[in-house]
């Protein structure tokens, strides 16, 4: 099951959610015994009705598995476009991707400070959790304003210890 957590709350941002198979859309702010509840009734409803596997064409997978730099080079190598959802426990991240570049990045209030390129490399950090891409048209301004391979390099630079 797929559950958006976002602060995306439009009647239009909504059905493209649903029209991606999200499972549930809860708009933030959000009350934690709510979102418990729904979470529960999506998981629920996920056993009693299992989706057809096959049929679902997202990308999905562990980042313990693939790295988010591995995922982000086959994403531009490919081109692709669609929002990838990164979570784990009391983490979410929504990647927006057009023609394999990240162009927006939605992630928890604690890091809506930060700049793209910098929700890019803390993201890049993850070397945990779950990612899933589904596809959908991004009309997002381009927020990053970095290539793939440029935000990969300087992460990559980033991760040097000092003087090597």
């Amino acid at each position: 099951p797929v559950v958006f957590v976002t602060a995306l709350s439009s009647h239009e941002q909504r059905l493209q959610g649903y029209r991606l198979g999200v499972d549930d859309y809860i708009a933030k702010p959000f009350n934690d015994d709510e979102l418990g509840l729904r979470i529960q009734r999506v998981l629920d409803r996920s056993r009693a009705y299992p989706r057809n596997v096959a049929s679902n064409k997202a990308l999905r997978g562990d980042l313990s598995q693939i790295s988010l730099a591995s995922l982000l080079g086959f994403l531009d190598s490919e081109k692709r476009t669609g929002l990838l959802l990164l979570v784990r426990p009391n983490e979410v991240a929504t990647l927006f991707v057009r023609g394999g570049q990240v162009v927006r990045i939605d992630m928890r209030e604690a890091e809506a400070k930060r700049s793209g390129h910098e929700k890019l490399y803390a993201l890049l950090g993850w070397d945990w959790g779950r990612f899933e891409l589904a596809e959908a048209d991004v009309e997002d301004e381009d927020a990053i304003r970095l290539s793939t391979v440029e935000a990969l390099l300087e992460w990559a630079r980033r991760q040097e210890p000092p003087g090597a």
